[in-house]
């Protein structure tokens, strides 16, 4: 009777053992995937950041574009109106 008791006890303290060690890797991997997701996270916000400030200076870029074309046309009209004010 004392030795199946032992044996059961020992037993108890095995499973006790790799259940401990399975939790604590258990743990370890959720701490992981934890720290790969606020990298995930942290990247795309910067990621976001910079699409920001590359959209603004696509938008400016463009504003000066469609200035100086604005600019240019009015420019050639001009010179039509000089054209044919030379001609009378």
């Amino acid at each position: 009777m004392q030795k199946l008791i032992y044996e059961k006890s020992q037993t108890f303290n095995l499973i006790s053992n790799c259940s401990g060690d399975l939790e604590r890797k258990y743990r370890a991997k959720m701490s992981e995937i934890e720290l790969r997701r606020s990298e995930v996270n942290r990247l795309n916000e910067e990621y976001l950041q910079k699409m920001k400030v590359k959209e603004s200076e696509t938008y400016n870029l463009n504003k000066e574009l469609s200035e100086i074309a604005l600019a240019l046309n009015m420019e050639a009209q001009k010179q039509v109106v000089i054209k044919m004010d030379t001609r009378k």
